[in-house]
């Protein structure tokens, strides 16, 4: 049995980049590493809300940049905030999905294993070679020994409840980020605001943030090209953010004056990425 593109290697390529930091830019290289995490962000954020514009919330937010910078204002700070959050919360639903994408194609390898197994047992595809093993698989025949086919048949059903699990989204290999609409949509309009950025930009209605974050609906045969898709989707957010924050860096320094704020935002970005 010839087992062609399980997609194993694809993922755990995606997986291993998306872990590693990646400091050569403060803006377009902002790293999925921060020393603000999402949660903190989140928490500051939800106050803001509650709130509306306390002043103690939004200094609370200025006061966490100022640590790296005192040249950034109320309003660019919450807006670095969202921007750092925002991205963020991509980068975590990435790693997620990249993990969730290999850790189902390690499954598929591992059930066309054992159906080969069956195959041969029953002469069914004598001629096909079989797949070779690797580590994580429960059963494993020696090489020239018997099938032993109940060992086989019950491997067989195991990793097809994992599978199963997966697609039905209740697989517990794997935690799910956690992520509010509202939140993120909070930080958006900061980062909107403070940037003169379109709101529609950044903003996520029902339908982006299910496309972003919500659960991957597909049967076994297109699960894994979904999580490639949503994979696709999250990284063009995640870029066209780093976009935007380039033009109005541009912007900001064709200004008098610019220049100062520019650079103080760039190492606010560039310094809270390092942990």
């Amino acid at each position: 049995m010839i087992i062609r593109n399980t997609g194993v290697n694809n993922f755990a390529a995606i997986n291993n980049m998306l872990q590693r930091k990646n400091n050569a830019n403060p803006i377009s290289g902002t790293p999925f590493t921060k020393r603000f995490d999402t949660l903190v962000l989140s928490d500051l954020f939800k106050q803001y809300s509650d709130t509306k514009e306390s002043d103690n919330d939004i200094s609370a937010i200025q006061k966490m940049l100022s640590e790296t910078n005192n040249n950034l204002d109320k309003k660019t700070a919450a807006g670095t905030a969202g921007l750092i959050y925002m991205q963020g919360a991509l980068a975590q639903e990435m790693m997620y999905t990249a993990t969730v994408g290999y850790q189902f194609a390690q499954c598929t390898e591992e059930k066309a294993y054992y159906q080969s197994l069956l195959n041969e047992a029953d002469r069914t595809a004598k001629s096909d070679p079989v797949p070779p093993t690797q580590d994580y698989f429960e059963y494993k025949c020696p090489d020239g020994g018997e099938i032993d086919r109940e060992k086989v048949e019950k491997a067989l059903a195991n990793v097809q409840s994992r599978i199963d699990n997966f697609i039905n989204n209740n697989s517990d290999l794997v935690r799910k980020p956690e992520r509010n609409m509202e939140i993120y949509n909070q930080c958006a309009s900061a980062f909107a605001n403070a940037f003169d950025v379109d709101g529609s930009d950044v903003i996520l209605d029902e339908e982006d943030n299910n496309k972003l974050f919500g659960e991957i609906k597909a049967d076994e045969e297109s699960f894994l090209q979904k999580c490639k898709d949503k994979m696709q989707d999250l990284r063009d957010r995640y870029n066209s953010l780093d976009k935007l924050m380039e033009d109005s860096i541009k912007k900001m320094r064709s200004e008098s004056g610019g220049e100062k704020r520019a650079a103080a935002i760039e190492k606010a970005i560039n310094e809270l990425s390092l942990q």
